[in-house]
């Protein structure tokens, strides 16, 4: 690599003193030919071009091209669009402060080719960079189709605007993008057991497991959940010519106290097939078994839960 040139050598009429910039159609057209050179129009021309020398060698570039710049607005929490906080702009890096878990959906200060890095600086709390989701449609991220979960003490995301598509395009990150798992569940009824094979339904993090409780006409599959999961949605496709119900609990062991999560679904039709739908949009604390609760109010062989499944937003690693 070539040796770095000397800054003071380029320096060039920077007392000023005579220095006389050309007018407007002098700039324009330049020197003529066999045109004595103006000094002082040379010496403009020799001091702009140390100016620019000087600023490139800082180190340290503003604008669009300021990676150093930084921002640390006030604390945001809730649902935000078109966040717009100060300097936002110029700024590079934006250190975002949290007041509870945060969904923001748009982001202002968008141009051709910026970037930006949002980072999660809270203690405590998650901030979800949604996707094509709310406010002005040219402030919005695309971050590939999902909504991309920057977890607190420091998760962050690089984003680029992309004046194509008018979006803040999801480049590099350290969160984790929101891509729900569906586990489907074969059938099974209260005499029988499982119908199907469990095998490919089970993982480390994962285990479904049948209970038929003949004395109360209640099964209950279960699954094993690690920390910060988040159960989302449980659809249940059930046969039988009875009220049903299904829940989502908890307990504390097998056969320990349930506890709700979620509200419950409940079909009082005399159809055969129904669909019950519950949405627990809950985030595991603490590993463990839960339950999802199938309950017919009559016992009958004919009653079965025919496929069950539940989609999950599994952390992290």
């Amino acid at each position: 690599m070539a040796t770095k040139p000397t800054l003071a050598d380029a320096r060039w009429a920077t007392d000023e003193s005579n220095n006389t910039a050309p007018s407007g159609g002098q700039r324009d057209t330049g020197w003529t030919a066999n045109q004595v050179a103006v000094s002082d129009y040379f010496n403009v021309l020799g001091l702009e071009a140390y100016r620019w020398f000087t600023y490139l060698d800082d180190g340290y570039l503003t604008g669009r091209f300021g990676l150093a710049s930084q921002i640390s607005p006030s604390a945001i929490g809730g649902t935000v669009a078109d966040y717009a906080p100060t300097d936002v702009a110029t700024a590079f890096l934006v250190k975002l402060d949290l007041s509870s878990d945060t969904i923001l959906n748009s982001l202002a200060g968008g141009a051709t080719g910026r970037m930006v890095v949002l980072m999660n600086v809270d203690a405590t709390h998650s901030l979800t960079i949604a996707h094509e989701t709310g406010g002005t449609a040219a402030n919005r991220f695309n971050c590939g189709g999902y909504d991309l979960i920057l977890d607190a003490q420091g998760s962050a995301g690089l984003f680029t605007y992309d004046d194509t598509s008018d979006r803040w395009r999801l480049l590099s990150h350290t969160g984790r993008l929101n891509k729900p798992q569906t586990i489907i569940i074969p059938g099974f009824d209260g005499s029988n057991g499982p119908l199907g094979t469990w095998a490919g339904y089970e993982s480390s993090d994962v285990h479904a497991i049948v209970h038929g409780d003949a004395d109360t006409s209640t099964w209950r599959m279960a699954l094993h959940l690690p920390v910060g999961a988040r159960v989302q949605t449980i659809t249940a496709r059930v046969f039988g010519h009875t009220t049903k119900t299904l829940t989502m609990q908890t307990w504390a062991a097998v056969d320990g106290a349930a506890a709700a999560q979620g509200g419950s679904d409940t079909s009082a039709t005399s159809a055969a097939y129904d669909t019950l739908s519950v949405t627990p949009d809950f985030v595991v604390a603490t590993g463990g078994h839960y339950y999802v609760v199938f309950t017919p109010t009559a016992v009958s062989a004919a009653v079965r839960v025919h496929k069950l499944e539940v989609t999950i937003d599994f952390p992290a690693g």
